[in-house]
């Protein structure tokens, strides 16, 4: 399983959102100085979102740009993905992953076009909330229900050519409280992608629950896991937790 930092990006400044609240931010530091300390701990990738390109208040692209120039790191690049000269500007900054939000939910014809455009693998962002019993999922930053489930949207992003999906439950990230396991398994079970796990870790303990979940139905596992603000918080050491899933 790989461990994958993440930075998120707004106003130019690295920061955590509560439950994808924009009015519950956390301010952490120049995401430069991020990716740096980053480096040195020995991470391989880092996930990046612009939130500015993401609520559609502007973008980070220059940032992202000098992040991947500046450093060794395999960098997957979400946030605002909605068309494909925005694609086609990240790939040219050297992102190695593109992650396909809102665009994907609405038009899933989208993730195929961005498919074709290059080699670069497309991973689709599932962020969701259950309601009742269903999870639904969000759009826009997590601004908007998109009115569908989590399992029709694995299917289409599926057929339409993306090779990994990144799911969060929204009502976990940032709040510590542990990744949604049984939904993950429901996903492994119902679908080819690879599996991205983001939203809840708390402790390294999180990050083994989540290396032990297994597919019945396809006899795999967890791709890799986002981490966040545990991270940041310093709740997890980054290196320690490399160290284990290397």
């Amino acid at each position: 399983m790989e461990i994958i930092p993440a930075i998120d990006i707004l106003n130019g400044r690295c920061v955590r959102l509560e439950m994808g609240d924009f009015d519950r931010k956390t301010d952490y530091s120049d995401p430069i100085d991020a990716a740096q300390w980053i480096v040195e701990a020995g991470a391989k990738w880092l996930h990046v979102v612009d939130l500015d390109a993401a609520r559609g208040t502007g973008h980070n692209r220059t940032l992202i740009d000098e992040i991947v120039t500046s450093t060794k790191l395999f960098v997957e690049v979400g946030g605002g993905v909605r068309s494909l000269e925005t694609a086609g500007e990240l790939i040219e900054i050297g992102a190695k992953r593109l992650v396909l939000g809102t665009k994907a939910v609405e038009e899933p014809q989208f993730i195929a076009d961005v498919v074709s455009l290059s080699e670069v693998p497309v991973v689709v962002s599932l962020d969701y909330k259950y309601h009742e019993t269903q999870p639904i999922v969000q759009i826009r930053g997590w601004t908007e229900s998109a009115g569908i489930s989590l399992f029709s949207a694995l299917q289409y992003s599926q057929e339409m050519g993306a090779t990994f999906v990144l799911a969060t439950d929204v009502s976990r990230d940032g709040m510590f409280s542990g990744f949604d396991i049984q939904t993950y398994m429901e996903i492994l079970d119902s679908c080819e992608m690879e599996l991205i796990a983001s939203g809840g870790a708390s402790s390294l303990v999180d990050l083994v629950e989540a290396a032990e979940v297994r597919s019945l139905r396809y006899k795999r596992a967890i791709h890799s896991c986002v981490v966040g603000k545990a991270l940041h918080d310093g709740r997890i050491n980054l290196a320690e937790a490399l160290g284990q899933w290397r």
